[in-house]
């Protein structure tokens, strides 16, 4: 099984700041670096990390249009 993993970064807000918005809609996002540290000098993203999403099976067009909906309130 594949799982489909976005990890991003926003000009305006903080990836914890994202997280918490995320989490107070009842959506699940991880913040930081990941276990992945080296990569986030490569990326520029060592002050923050990102924001991560992962979907899985038990995922929902509707799960993603509330993920969509809250970012665009950002």
């Amino acid at each position: 099984i594949r799982t489909p993993v976005l990890s991003f970064v926003h000009a305006d807000y903080d990836p914890l700041e994202i997280g918490a918005v995320l989490a107070a809609s009842d959506i699940h996002a991880r913040t930081g670096f990941h276990c992945a540290p080296w990569i986030h000098e490569h990326l520029d993203t060592q002050a923050s990390g990102t924001v991560r999403i992962a979907t899985g099976p038990e995922t929902s067009a509707d799960d993603v249009e509330a993920l969509l909906s809250v970012l665009a309130s950002l």
